[in-house]
């Protein structure tokens, strides 16, 4: 089927119907260019021809066939736009809309939300040692021993606390590893609509969520100054997301595949 299209005020033609496909997502005709082909009595724009939807590109602002863009976010990108945006998006300057970095009041909201459910698993815990520790320092107290190093059973006391710290601080590591690796964020984050990326919006692995919690520790030991880096790098990102290579976006998606 032979066409005809008319750009600057010029007819050209005629050409196959690939031919203006190519030439569509090439940029040289757009999706309201008129067209024709013989047996037509007038000339009608490309878009209704083909019958499929279109959209406006949220680069170059042309109206294109919808099913050949990208759909990120709430916008469309054209394929002719594609490989320049996405180099911006990772770069930190595309333009605001299209930014799907996590700020730092919504991380410090998700991360407080984990505190409590953190805090809820751990409460039976809590109530094991403190129970048992009052039972040792009521005994000791009915035996008339009033200073803490003189108590009988001062080397198993410490012992229940040690390794009361050692169990919530792993219970702290394997929480946000095990969900970041399997559902790319912890609950406080999945509630609030964030999740956690590699730069190139991949999946994080296992591997790499515990760098990132033992990243996440130097930004607690460095006065949280860590975290605060959020506030003035251009894609959110704390001491531990430069670590272990992340992002936190906002937007939930289907994640591809992880890789190492």
């Amino acid at each position: 089927m032979r066409w005809y299209y008319g750009t600057d005020g010029q007819t050209r033609g005629p050409v196959e119907e690939t031919t203006l496909q190519t030439l569509e997502l090439s940029g040289d005709i757009e999706w309201s260019t008129p067209v024709w082909r013989e047996g037509m009595t007038t000339w009608q724009p490309l878009g209704e021809i083909f019958g499929r939807p279109s959209v406006q590109c949220h680069e170059c602002k042309r109206t294109v066939d919808k099913e050949a863009t990208v759909h990120y976010r709430d916008l469309w990108i054209c394929p002719r736009c594609k490989d320049s945006f996405f180099r911006q998006v990772l770069d930190g300057t595309a333009s605001e809309e299209a930014r799907e970095y996590s700020g730092f009041w919504v991380r410090l909201c998700a991360r407080l939300l984990d505190g409590l459910f953190l805090g809820i698993l751990t409460v039976p815990l809590t109530l094991v040692n403190e129970t048992l520790a009052i039972r040792m320092l009521r005994g000791a107290s009915e035996r008339g021993v009033t200073r803490f190093e003189d108590l009988p059973q001062l080397g198993t006391y410490l012992t229940l606390q040690a390794v009361y710290v050692l169990v919530t601080f792993a219970l702290g590591i394997v929480y946000e590893t095990l969900f970041v690796g399997r559902f790319a964020g912890t609950p406080g984050k999945l509630i609030l609509g964030v999740r956690v990326v590699r730069s190139d919006f991949s999946r994080v692995s296992y591997r790499r969520a515990a760098v990132r919690v033992f990243g996440r520790m130097l930004s607690d030991m460095t006065l949280y100054i860590g975290y605060l880096m959020v506030l003035f790098d251009p894609q959110r990102r704390a001491l531990h997301d430069y670590i272990a290579d992340t992002r936190v976006i906002k937007r939930e998606q289907p994640a591809p595949p992880a890789r190492n």
